[in-house]
């Protein structure tokens, strides 16, 4: 196949699933990947990376003739994970919130009750969106759509998916991306200045998880 260059929302499943393969970790584990390796995680991309993805290669298996035979393809298998962060005082108040999680054909659906917790969804190559409810209001999910914490995209992503107000995810220091940030710095009790320094991107990277 040779080389492939990142457009924004990819992510190593979603190019596998286009190049023809059947899952994406052989690829990431490729030669040709290594300096990708160094520097970005399967599911945090940006715009621009090149991704060497190898052709698709087929595997012959014999069977006996004149017979049905069944075979099956071993691989781990992809999971989305969402973690819900700052409801402790909601459920104290209120009690458990329902929420209902829909990732392509898979979806849970339960209360969450406790602090971090965490719910998940088999998650397929090609699926590129998803969609959390919770308490009956709707979030769109991009799978891939996330940045790294390095850049500032990634981390008005983070203050926004945490529950501050960061502006659109535009990779712009904005006024609003700022006023976000400073939130997000107060309730941490780190630096309040409004700059997202190490400190602040450790911080979103520590309680993110990525």
């Amino acid at each position: 196949m040779g080389w492939h260059r990142v457009i924004d929302g990819e992510w190593m499943g979603s190019i596998a699933a286009a190049a023809g393969h059947t899952g994406w970790r052989q690829i990431w584990a490729h030669a040709n990947n290594a300096s990708l390796r160094s520097s970005r995680t399967p599911e945090l991309l940006v715009e621009g990376d090149r991704v060497f993805v190898p052709d698709v290669l087929g595997k012959h298996e014999t069977a006996a003739t004149d017979a049905k035979s069944r075979f099956e393809v071993a691989r781990a298998p992809d999971v989305l994970k969402v973690r819900f962060l700052e409801v402790k005082h909601y459920i104290a108040l209120f009690g458990p919130i329902a929420y209902e999680l829909v990732v392509g054909p898979h979806e849970s659906t339960g209360t969450i009750t406790e602090e971090e917790q965490e719910v998940s969804v088999p998650l397929a190559l090609n699926v590129r969106t998803g969609t959390l409810t919770v308490a009956g209001t709707p979030y769109a999910l991009k799978i891939g759509g996330l940045h790294p914490v390095e850049r500032l995209s990634g981390m008005q992503a983070r203050i926004n998916n945490l529950g501050w107000d960061a502006g659109p995810v535009d990779n712009a220091q904005g006024p609003r991306t700022k006023r976000g940030t400073r939130d997000f710095q107060a309730f941490y009790q780190i630096q309040v200045d409004g700059i997202i320094g190490p400190e602040t991107r450790g911080k979103a990277k520590a309680v993110y998880g990525s």
